[in-house]
């Protein structure tokens, strides 16, 4: 079986519980990190592709060369039919290849907050891991609209989307499933207390409370999410 390519964008996003739970379904996995240069194998050779989160916009090509690379890689994905699954960012970029343009959100959005599965995610092998009003982990501040030929699968409090679903195989997740405690710590020391505040409009010891109180459910129903991925992407070699 060819191996799951998981693309990671920088240091501190390690692709948390995400990388140790396709490992232990039996995966093999291909890790590639953008910011190092490192060359992208072709769709032929990969049996699934994972896109973490990053703090890029999906357009940034000119800073971050690495984008223009990876975006076509995505979108040679979707054209196989490669099982493909997008996290944050990652699921930023599958709007973008499927022509929804990724933009500056209104608000930037930093902890927990809950999210609202839709009728087809109840019934979605990875939405329905979320119980309606689940708490999940978000970091970002750009937005999407849902791409035309998707159906979402999960909104936020003010209908925002939060995870949809194209076909069968290609899904994208606007928060973090993967996130661990260590995780999760050491990008708020990436940031300043400074930061947290001016720009995010968070107190970190308000998120150090809310980390002892939704992670570990949030790690639960991460590890589920991503064994039922990992058994989509052995289905597919497979079949």
């Amino acid at each position: 079986m060819k191996p799951l390519l998981c693309v990671r964008h920088e240091p501190e996003d390690d692709g948390g519980l995400a990388l140790e739970t396709f490992a232990t379904a039996g995966l093999q996995v291909e890790t590639a990190d953008a910011w190092n240069g490192t060359a992208l194998p072709d769709v032929d050779a990969i049996s699934g592709l994972v896109v973490f989160g990053g703090t890029m916009n999906v357009d940034q090509v000119d800073r971050y060369p690495f984008r223009g690379s990876e975006r076509d890689l995505v979108g040679r994905a979707l054209v196989a039919h490669l099982p493909v699954l997008g996290v944050c960012l990652g699921a930023q970029m599958l709007a973008r290849a499927l022509g929804e343009p990724v933009e500056p959100g209104p608000v930037r959005t930093l902890g927990f907050t809950p999210v609202h599965p839709t009728e087809a995610g109840r019934a979605d092998p990875l939405a329905s891991v979320f119980e309606d009003g689940a708490m999940t982990f978000h970091w970002h501040e750009d937005v999407f609209a849902l791409p035309a030929g998707c159906e979402q699968l999960a909104s936020g409090e003010d209908g925002s989307v939060q995870m949809f679903r194209r076909h069968d195989r290609t899904w994208g997740i606007v928060f973090h499933p993967e996130v661990t405690r260590d995780e999760v710590r050491r990008w708020l020391e990436v940031s300043d207390r400074a930061t947290l505040a001016e720009r995010w409009g968070a107190d970190p010891e308000h998120l150090d409370q809310d980390v002892e109180r939704h992670l570990p459910a949030h790690e639960a129903r991460g590890r589920e999410l991503f064994g039922r991925f990992a058994g989509i992407v052995r289905a597919s070699a497979l079949g």
